[in-house]
């Protein structure tokens, strides 16, 4: 006969305190305000579409002439289909028209008005562009003509920043201290309007509070880009919902991310980066994933709609997106920004008569 185990009371209680600090590491605190986090399941009803690749650009003949990108990570296109990218090497805004032609840039490496240094994002609004000048910490205002017309200092590194044509700069600061806001507010003269947003506890490290965001005059989208999380707040901060990707390839690389946090820095190799770049328009919620595959997921009143992909080479990395809509606001064209194997822009058309793949 088979005699019963007894374990001694300090082995289950090491055993128990185990478990529950098993669950520390997988688990994080949703936001303050926020009653629960709800999952986005994949919506069996989603359509899987795969992009046909219509061209790219820059070409060969205008990298022969110096036209080329060189560290170029966004993009951003104005109303009528060109398209404005920032440019690390030449520290300016390349421009390129709808059928990917080179149409000129502006700025040049400095610090002196209408110069730049590092810029990162581009937003284009109705009457001008306005450029993240990251290295002169400014935020430097442009005419469509590529005339300088103002800027103003900023006071705190904002590597992440949105527009809206309301007049609100939206600001996203590095994450450094857990009390800290996730956005601030200024208007289009650099003053402070407000902040919100709380960010995640962890035990080590911050940069799992790193987040992309998109907006319009009412809403503003974060995505927690290694975290597959997002939450949309109303314009004035206040949370309306979260909500977890919950693909199985984001949900894996959730858990490792969080994993890593928990090892300390010096165990870790580094965070994989789940969410590269969120856009909204025309009220729908568009997300740019990379891995396995470089998919756009389009979202609908908190809901997948459809999974617009491409194949993926194993060395691309793409960094920004835009989305075209046709005139009865279907998805027609994406653009994808990647910064390898070539720094490239990739157009793609939507056949949405296509099967399911």
């Amino acid at each position: 006969m088979f005699k019963a185990i007894r374990f001694p009371a300090f082995f289950l209680g090491t055993l128990c305190l185990s478990w529950l600090c098993m669950w520390q590491v997988l688990a994080y605190s949703p936001v303050e305000g926020s009653k629960n986090v709800t999952q986005i399941n994949t919506n069996p009803a989603a359509r899987e579409i795969k992009l046909t690749l219509l061209f790219t650009f820059p070409g060969e003949d205008d990298i022969a002439q110096d036209h080329g990108l060189w560290d170029a990570k966004y993009l951003d296109v104005d109303g009528i289909g060109n398209y404005y990218i920032s440019d690390s090497r030449y520290h300016c805004v390349s421009i390129y028209d709808q059928q990917g032609r080179y149409h000129g840039r502006f700025g040049r490496k400095g610090n002196g008005p209408g110069e730049l240094l590092n810029p990162r994002q581009i937003i284009c609004l109705k009457n001008f562009i306005l450029v993240n000048d990251s290295g002169n910490h400014r935020i430097v205002f442009f005419s469509y003509a590529g005339e300088y017309l103002k800027s103003f200092p900023l006071y705190k590194t904002y590597y992440e920043i949105e527009a809206i044509e309301a007049g609100k700069i939206l600001a996203v600061p590095i994450f450094l201290d857990p009390n800290q806001a996730l956005i601030d507010v200024l208007d289009f003269d650099g003053k402070p309007l407000y902040s919100f947003g709380k960010g995640k506890e962890f035990k080590n490290s911050m940069p799992l509070n790193s987040i992309k965001i998109a907006a319009d005059d009412r809403n503003v989208f974060v995505a927690f880009e290694n975290l597959a999380l997002l939450q949309t707040y109303t314009i004035e901060g206040k949370l309306i919902s979260e909500e977890e990707l919950d693909e199985n390839s984001m949900k894996e690389q959730r858990r490792m991310n969080i994993k890593r946090d928990q090892a300390g820095r010096s165990a870790q190799p580094g965070f994989v980066t789940i969410i590269r770049r969120i856009r909204q328009t025309a009220g729908k919620l568009f997300v740019l994933t990379g891995f396995p595959k470089i998919q756009v997921t389009e979202f609908k009143s908190g809901k997948i709609v459809n999974k617009y992909w491409a194949e993926r080479e194993s060395q691309s990395f793409a960094t920004d997106f835009n989305v075209s809509l046709s005139a009865n606001q279907e998805v027609a064209k994406i653009a994808v920004l990647l910064v390898s194997p070539e720094n490239q822009v990739r157009v793609y058309l939507v056949n949405t008569a296509q099967n399911q793949e």
